[in-house]
């Protein structure tokens, strides 16, 4: 990875994380980290508070931002 991504939430987390067109940041994992677990770090903007969601992309919840 590159460095992170801009990602939008499409919808409203259930437990108030987040809203829909809220923003964040996708971050790469940490060293040791297994990459083969389909998981995604996200920096949330609001809160600045790092989130872990399982495969957010086949779920719904992020679009990447262009």
């Amino acid at each position: 990875m590159n460095g992170p991504r801009r990602v939008r939430f499409l919808v409203d987390d259930p437990y108030g994380l987040w809203q829909r067109n809220d923003l964040g940041w996708e971050l790469g994992l940490e060293a040791g980290e297994d990459d083969a677990l389909p998981v995604w770090r996200i920096r949330l903007d609001k809160t600045q508070e790092e989130i872990c969601l399982e495969d957010p992309y086949r779920r719904g919840l992020l679009a990447l931002q262009a």
